[in-house]
């Protein structure tokens, strides 16, 4: 896991990314964390133009390291500027995708999209296993046709939790189940793997076929990387970011989606500031509450004003028909859920109003090295609560910072070395040739 961070105003873009990397290996019995303050996630996408990028989430792509992906195309494919953000952005969806170029066997050859495939399913099949394992232990079950029952169950909620999910762009269903055909012996292996202790009756066996088709073009994520491209076009005046949800390069496709493209203009979005993955301290810090002690305020409200209140309203009527009581309760739990929309709508405003519109009022007049402040102090926000809580350090390490503006181009404010500068003149030297 990961915090980053922009800010970003007329004038520059401010990027910040912590280095704390979470390698994870899970069994049906227990997970296996470690944690790495060593990462680096932020990086400019060209020595000539003023573009940066950051990843968070997985740290590799078809098992290459995003670092390497990145420099490659950094180092190869940069070669034309670009008018807009949107376009660096595209550039770079377009390279994933360039079945053509002659790096592309090198980077997914056919035997690692089929090893990616094989992950994802396993991830997917790996979850359902285990929301079996959990009910059948909460409901006490020993007897093996129950469990097979429960087994049947969470297939076909999983199965038709996928098939609600909205289509990707540019992908189809023909496209999914062409790759599901084609990678079909990784599907029997997870299958066989995960399902050993269970009897999969045939529907079960086909609605695990077809939730392995449906991880191809579905938007649901397994093992996803998010991207996020920010800087300044050539015909750009103001910086923009684009950001992306990648899982995968699945039968010479990639498998993604465009999240944000967030712009910079003279009137409407003069500043802007956003997080990235682990981002709870950061939001409790910009709304001036916690979102989940939010959450649960929201939740106990509508419990009270639309269950709680309502039937004691009922019960306390004296003798009148049940028709009425029934008529009366619903029109309370209107009422109360009326009243707790109201109430999240006035909260909402008093969040907006003294706690981000001042910090986005501020952030207009910033400078490019207070931009960068700004960026680093909440990433190590996030840092600080984490390390002060009892949970895993997931944020933390050295902190990356970057300004991007249109004069000055990329330029690092903060940024760790795994080497030492004096020992390694030559590549100092690399850039001042360039």
């Amino acid at each position: 896991m990961t915090a980053e961070l922009l800010v970003m105003n007329k004038t520059a873009v401010a990027l910040a990314a912590d280095s704390a990397i979470t390698l994870t290996r899970e069994s049906k019995k227990n997970t296996y964390r470690n944690i790495y303050n060593t990462a680096s996630k932020l990086f400019s996408l060209s020595d000539h133009c003023p573009v940066g990028i950051m990843f968070n989430g997985a740290a590799e792509l078809n098992g290459v390291p995003w670092e390497t992906i990145i420099k490659i195309y950094k180092n190869s494919f940069f070669k034309n500027r670009q008018p807009t953000l949107k376009d660096y952005a595209n550039d770079f969806i377009v390279f994933l995708n360039n079945v053509s170029s002659p790096l592309y066997s090198s980077l997914f050859p056919e035997s690692q999209q089929q090893l990616s495939f094989t992950s994802l399913v396993y991830i997917a099949f790996y979850q359902i296993a285990k929301k079996i394992d959990i009910t059948a232990k909460d409901r006490d079950m020993g007897d093996d046709a129950v469990k097979d029952e429960i087994a049947k169950e969470w297939i076909k909620r999983y199965h038709d939790i996928l098939k609600e999910c909205a289509d990707l762009n540019g992908a189809t269903a023909v496209f999914g189940q062409e790759t599901a055909e084609k990678y079909k012996e990784g599907i029997e292996l997870c299958k066989d793997d995960l399902f050993k202790d269970y009897t999969i009756s045939d529907e079960s066996a086909n609605q695990l076929r077809e939730i392995s088709a449906k991880l191809v073009y579905k938007d649901k994520f397994i093992n996803p990387s998010g991207i996020v491209i920010a800087g300044f076009g050539e015909n750009d005046v103001f910086p923009s970011y684009a950001s992306f949800t990648v899982d995968a390069v699945l039968n010479n496709k990639l498998k993604y989606k465009q999240d944000d493209f967030i712009n910079i203009d003279h009137i409407n979005k003069r500043a802007y500031i956003t997080t990235f993955a682990q981002d709870k301290t950061v939001t409790t810090f910009l709304q001036g509450i916690d979102p989940a002690y939010e959450n649960e305020i929201h939740s106990y409200m509508r419990n009270i004003l639309t269950k709680s209140y309502p039937n004691k309203v009922v019960e306390n009527l004296g003798r009148i028909k049940k028709s009425k009581k029934a008529d009366i309760e619903a029109k309370l739990r209107i009422a109360g859920e009326n009243m707790l929309n109201d109430f999240k709508s006035k909260s909402s405003d008093y969040c907006l109003k003294y706690h981000l519109n001042p910090m986005i009022q501020a952030l207009e007049t910033l400078s490019k090295d207070e931009l960068a402040k700004v960026a680093e102090s909440l990433v190590n926000l996030e840092s600080f609560k984490k390390r002060m809580s009892l949970e895993d350090e997931t944020v933390g390490g050295a902190c990356d910072v970057a300004i991007i503006s249109k004069g000055d181009g990329f330029i690092w404010i903060k940024r760790k070395h795994y080497f030492e500068q004096e020992l390694n003149p030559h590549h100092i030297a690399k850039f001042y040739k360039q």
